[in-house]
């Protein structure tokens, strides 16, 4: 899959600031009431979903630039 620059640093902002909800597991798991390996592999899960559509939306139309995608959709 060629890649352009701009298409790599959408998928790389959307990727870095979901892995940010990666600080707060260890809270999560300190306060829990039930076994914490359970959250970790929901929001494991949950990363790769928001990955994979943002690659997704990425492969939709790969020349256009992500401000103007979806602008035909506008009110």
């Amino acid at each position: 899959m060629r890649t352009t620059n701009w298409q790599m640093f959408r998928f790389s902002l959307v990727y870095f600031n979901s892995q940010t909800s990666i600080f707060l597991i260890p809270i999560i798991v300190s306060d829990s009431g039930y076994q914490g390996w359970t959250t970790i592999l929901i929001g494991s899960a949950l990363s790769i979903i928001l990955l994979f559509s943002m690659i997704h939306v990425g492969k939709l139309k790969p020349g256009q630039p992500w401000i103007q995608f979806g602008e035909q959709y506008t009110w």
